[in-house]
């Protein structure tokens, strides 16, 4: 302790505040001397974490395989509210039923240069005590991006809080998050064409992944599983592999890392039925969403979220040649409010975007089983899944109403009157929701507008063999004309020379043939 003071002595006041990224590294000795200092003379008088749930009535069904669901801490609750984190899942409790507990964490980074740093500690401390009091499981994550001192700062804060945490309460550790949507989002998240091509074409987010692992390792967690989570656009481009153009390579990256790292590696992704950018007003409507809704809420294995998990497992398994891989789901949820994030067809429907929808949603959630598999298909679920999340949070400066909660003191959980209107809306007959799930449509919350506006292949409703098959009948019945009514023969041939003409070019009615596992690795 003595030693720790004696080094924090030697770092002005303030040195911390208001640093600039470029400089962290070198205020990175002061940083962990105070760090350690105020952990020191802190010890006995910081404030312990008293249990907070959210109160509420509503009985929403006991957590199936509690023990594979998590809980996800939201930038809100983990810098303003870290002595206030939820205990126990809410409305899953009556008078004769117990809550159920949350049994796992994910943190998305260990603190941000614009929160407070004078918070951090104390905010750390409250974490730790809450993991384990609670006996959780933390899944934590560290940056890999365009500014190198950041991600090297993030890191230092990570492998403090990880000796903090410990290796008993470590479920893994996260390196990177959604890299697939930074050429999307150039403006929010400080990119430019040369961060780009250093990410990927440069190698740096491979080689920054190995550089952590390393790191990692050798602080005694080699055993501990590791990962890169991805979003939505992950899945865009063709029928069996993994995104991958030079603004994002996403495919040749999980292709290095599974072959270097195993079975340790954990393919993880982040899907949001709420962001998919292709679900569509019903028919003869300006803004009812039942159809969408419909799709989107239930969760059977032919349901929004389970068949876009499906789709992502066929493609670790093209990837791999391994159907049983390991794959996390590490952000789902809904939103109870309009959020200006939502730029999708979605916002005129006033329904989509409320707290029954919100309530019905996290209903299904609960009663999940995981599966994705089908009759004629049986595939491996995702091993763990992590709902999003406690508090309604910022996210690039607009507020997103995902939490169970909307400020730090709230006492009540958002609710409704009557669970009946809890159900999911029958499918219009004459519905006009476009299941593209089998070429990935699901988007997260951060790359909704990117999904939209890639061009990926989808399953048309009339497919170029409809089409043709249309023309052929046309011409048919041309033939006919000709053949009964001779003076219109002339007329005729030009009629069938004009529709020759704008027949499609046939389109193959197959999938393309999928890639061995020695093919994916020599590509």
């Amino acid at each position: 302790s003595n030693s720790h003071a004696s080094a924090a002595s030697s770092c002005p006041e303030g040195t911390l505040r208001g640093a600039a990224v470029e400089d962290m590294l070198r205020t990175l000795a002061c940083s962990s001397a105070l760090t350690l200092a105020a952990a020191s003379a802190s010890e006995k008088t910081a404030a312990m974490p008293v249990p907070y749930n959210c109160r509420g009535e509503l009985f929403l069904g006991d957590v199936v395989n509690a023990s594979q669901k998590g809980m996800g801490a939201d930038d809100t609750t983990f810098a303003n509210c870290s002595a206030q984190m939820f205990e126990t899942w809410p409305h899953s409790s009556t008078s004769y039923v117990s809550a159920e507990k949350v049994r796992s964490l994910r943190i998305f980074k260990p603190w941000a240069p614009e929160w407070p740093e004078e918070q951090r500690l104390f905010a750390w401390k409250n974490l730790v005590q809450y993991v384990h009091t609670n006996q959780m499981k933390v899944l934590l994550g560290t940056s890999i991006g365009c500014l190198e001192d950041y991600d090297k700062q993030t890191w230092e804060w990570t492998k403090e809080l990880l000796h903090m945490i410990g290796k008993d309460h470590l479920m893994g550790l996260a390196i990177g998050n959604e890299l697939e949507i930074f050429h999307r989002f150039r403006e929010e998240l400080n990119v430019d064409d040369a961060c780009l091509e250093r990410l990927w074409d440069g190698n740096y987010a491979w080689k920054w992944f190995q550089e952590v692992t390393a790191e990692f390792d050798s602080m005694g967690f080699a055993d501990i599983p590791i990962t890169s989570v991805f979003g939505g656009l992950a899945l865009a481009g063709n029928t069996s592999t993994f995104y991958d153009i030079p603004e994002a390579r996403v495919n040749t990256f999980l292709s290095q890392v599974a072959s270097r790292y195993q079975d340790r590696f954990v393919f993880s992704f982040n899907f949001y039925p709420y962001f998919d950018p292709f679900l569509k007003i019903d028919n003869h409507t300006e803004d009812e969403c039942k159809g969408a809704l419909a799709d989107s809420l239930c969760w059977e294995p032919e349901c929004n979220l389970p068949a876009t998990t499906a789709v992502a497992r066929r493609k670790i398994t093209n990837l791999t040649g391994n159907p049983n891989w390991r794959m996390w789901l590490g952000e789902l949820g809904w939103s109870s409010r309009y959020t200006h994030s939502l730029e999708s067809v979605m916002k005129k429907c006033k329904q989509f975007s409320s707290p029954e929808t919100f309530l019905t949603y996290y209903k299904g959630f609960l009663g999940w089983d995981l599966s994705i598999s089908n009759a004629s298909e049986p595939l491996m679920p995702p091993e763990h899944v992590f709902w999003f999340t406690m508090r309604d949070s910022y996210v690039f400066g607009i507020l997103e109403y995902f939490g169970f909660v909307s400020n730090c003191d709230d006492l009540y959980c958002k609710t409704v009157q009557d669970a009946s209107v809890l159900v999911v809306p029958q499918r219009p007959a004459a519905d006009n929701v476009t299941h593209g799930r089998a070429l990935g449509t699901a988007s997260s919350r951060l790359s909704a507008a990117a999904s939209r506006l890639q061009s990926v292949q989808r399953p048309s409703r009339h497919s170029g063999t409809s089409m043709l098959l249309c023309a052929a009948l046309g011409l048919a019945i041309i033939a006919i004309l000709f053949a009964t009514c001779g003076p219109m023969v002339r007329h005729s041939e030009r009629m069938i020379a004009e529709a020759t003409q704008k027949v499609p070019r046939k389109q193959s009615s197959q999938l393309p043939r999928l890639l061995t596992a020695e093919e994916q690795q020599a590509s």
